[in-house]
C-alpha cells in the first residue's frame, strides 16, 4: 500500500542537511500503529518524500518491509551484493570493483522493467553495522543514483525492520514522475525478492538461527559493507 507516513525520526546524515532536514520512520515503533499491523501481516509499506531540504524536487522513494530473522541475517542477505542477482530480476550483472573497510565500489548492471536497455554505473558503498548501509553514484549510466538500507531489530532480536531508500535521476532519459511511479513497485519487490530469499536460506538451515541459540562467547561473524 503507497501511503505518505507521519514525519517521526531524523532521517539518514549522509542523505540530508541534517539541519532542518524532513523527518521519517526508521524504527517499527516510529510507524503508525495500522502500519505495524500491515508489517506484521507481511505487507511492504510505501512512501515518498524529498530527503533534502534545499531540494525538494528531489524525491526519494522508500519502502519497508518486516523479516522474520535476526539482524545479522537479514543484514548478511543485503551485504551480498554478487550474490543478489540470484534473486532480484532486474539486477543483471554485479561485481566489486575495489574494498577498502567498510567501503565498497561496485560496478552493476540493471534493466528496470520497461525499460529499452540496460543501465551500467558504480556505486560507492559505505556500511555502519548494525543500524545502515548507504550507496551514492560514482560513475557511468544514469545522472544521479543515491539510497540506503535502514536496520532495526524488531521482538526482541527475533525480526528485522528492513528500510529501502532510493533516488534516481536519469536525466533527459526519463521523466522523474515515471521514474517514482516504476520505483514504488519495483521497491517492494526488491524486498519481497530478499524474504523470500532469507526463508530459502532458512529452510536449507543457513542462516536465520534466534540470538539466543548463538554461542556463548562466539562472536557473530558479519560482513563489513552493503548491496546494491
Amino acid at each position: 500500500m503507497i501511503r505518505l507516513l507521519p514525519t517521526v525520526c531524523l532521517w539518514f546524515t549522509s542523505l540530508v542537511i541534517v539541519s532542518g532536514a524532513e523527518k521519517s520512520p526508521c524504527k517499527f515503533q516510529e510507524f503508525s500503529e495500522s502500519d505495524q499491523l500491515r508489517l506484521r501481516a507481511g505487507e511492504t509499506v510505501v512512501w515518498s518524500q524529498s530527503l533534502r531540504p534545499r531540494e525538494p524536487k528531489k524525491v526519494s522513494v522508500l519502502s519497508a518491509i518486516l523479516l522474520a530473522v535476526p539482524l545479522k541475517d537479514a543484514w548478511a542477505v543485503v551485504d551480498d551484493k554478487e550474490g543478489a542477482c540470484e534473486y532480484i530480476s532486474d539486477l543483471e550483472k554485479c561485481r566489486i570493483i575495489e574494498k577498502n573497510g567498510n567501503e565498497e565500489l561496485v560496478e552493476q548492471t540493471t534493466r528496470p522493467p520497461g525499460a529499452p536497455r540496460s543501465f551500467t554505473y558504480t556505486l560507492r558503498h559505505e556500511a555502519t553495522f548494525p543500524t545502515r548501509m548507504d550507496f551514492r553514484r560514482e560513475s557511468g549510466d544514469l545522472r544521479d543514483i543515491e539510497g540506503s538500507w535502514v536496520f532495526d531489530e524488531v521482538d526482541g532480536g527475533t525480526k528485522t525492520l528492513l528500510i529501502y531508500a532510493l533516488h534516481i535521476d536519469a536525466g533527459m532519459l526519463v521523466p522523474q514522475r515515471l521514474i517514482r511511479r516504476s520505483q514504488e513497485k519495483q521497491l517492494p519487490v526488491v524486498l519481497i525478492a530478499i524474504r523470500d530469499h532469507l526463508a530459502v536460506q532458512k529452510s536449507q538451515g543457513i542462516c536465520c538461527q534466534p540470538p539466543e541459540s548463538v554461542p556463548q562467547g562466539g562472536a557473530v561473524a558479519v560482513p563489513s559493507a552493503p548491496l546494491p
